[in-house]
């Protein structure tokens, strides 16, 4: 059984995911999971400009929880999570102090690794400006 989760935790949906078309609640899909549902993989997308390297937006961060709850939660062989996003097309990129831009999935990686998920666990694009490049990048760069 392949499913992908894909991590949408906004404001005005709290604590609400996507799965094949339906809202679940994280605890619902951590729940499923626990019940024996196999995920392959746990998408993580982007929001805005990051507060650091390691440190995102905050619904970002809840996003990132869950991705992690998911994951701890899942059987062998554990899913892959990939952070999703280079940034933000109307917002300006946040630098290092080199001058080099931080994604927003690499500092989204930074936090999902600061919370415990293993490295071999992560994939992290960083092409797409918008929802639609995720897809696409996500798809052509860890799946085709």
């Amino acid at each position: 059984f392949f499913a992908i989760i894909i991590l949408l935790l906004a404001a005005s949906a709290r604590k609400r995911s996507i799965m094949r078309h339906s809202e679940y609640t994280v605890d619902e899909i951590v729940s499923r999971v626990r019940d024996g549902l196999r995920i392959d993989a746990i998408m993580v997308l982007g929001g805005g400009r990051p507060l650091s390297d390691r440190r995102t937006m905050p619904f970002v961060e809840e996003r990132c929880a869950a991705a992690v709850a998911v994951y701890e939660a899942s059987i062998l062989p554990k899913p892959k999570v990939l952070t999703l996003s280079a940034g933000t097309a109307h917002s300006p990129q946040l630098m290092t102090t080199e001058g080099l831009p931080i994604w927003e999935s690499t500092a989204a990686a930074g936090s999902l690794l600061d919370r415990g998920l293993p490295a071999s666990a992560l994939l992290v694009e960083t092409t797409s400006f918008d929802t639609i490049g995720n897809a696409f990048f996500a798809r052509t760069s860890h799946a085709d």
